[in-house]
């Protein structure tokens, strides 16, 4: 979830419902470069986009292209599983 008291967080954060799939999508600033972009899924099943973008606006853009293409579900990776420890 986005803290929205801190100021390298991006106001565009928010939760989307698209078609019964929940995103929460998560834009930060990564100091002078850009701006970073995740979204996060059912089961912590997410994805980090490797590139920065240059506004907070192109990186929400980004990820609502996907969202609303339907392709959403193709990104999301549930989160690795642990061995188990005996």
């Amino acid at each position: 979830m986005c803290n929205f008291h801190d100021a390298n967080v991006s106001p565009l954060c928010q939760r989307v419902v698209q078609n019964r799939v929940a995103v929460e999508i998560l834009i930060y600033k990564d100091g002078a470069q850009g701006w970073k972009l995740e979204a996060i899924g059912e089961g912590n099943a997410s994805h980090a986009w490797d590139k920065l973008f240059p506004t907070d606006q192109d990186a929400f853009n980004e990820v609502m292209s996907i969202i609303e293409g339907g392709k959403i579900a193709n990104y999301l990776q549930p989160p690795p599983r642990r061995a188990n420890s005996r």
